[in-house]
């Protein structure tokens, strides 16, 4: 599996601010920054440590990641807390 950058930078008439096309969706710099900052987290800490023989097992395993990387992942950050463990603790106070 290989990353394509598949983006076009432009400049926005009302804000101008930087915009740029990822694969059809329009960002900003920093988001895409993000984005390609996540995507180099799934691929050290997941991709390069498996080996898939389908797409579909790719697909899935990939799914199975962000589950784990927005809900159930320590943060440091976050006090030691996983990201709902977090929000749940704001929403009461």
């Amino acid at each position: 599996m290989k990353y394509n950058n598949n983006y076009d930078i432009s400049k926005s008439h009302n804000s101008g601010e930087d915009k740029i096309m990822i694969k059809g969706i329009k960002t900003t710099y920093n988001k895409r920054i993000e984005i390609v900052r996540f995507w180099g987290i799934i691929k050290s800490e997941m991709y390069y440590l498996k080996k898939f023989h389908t797409f579909d097992e790719l697909h899935l395993e990939i799914d199975n990641y962000i589950e784990f990387y927005n809900n159930k992942r320590l943060q440091k950050k976050l006090k030691g807390l996983t990201p709902i463990e977090y929000r749940e603790q704001t929403l009461v106070a």
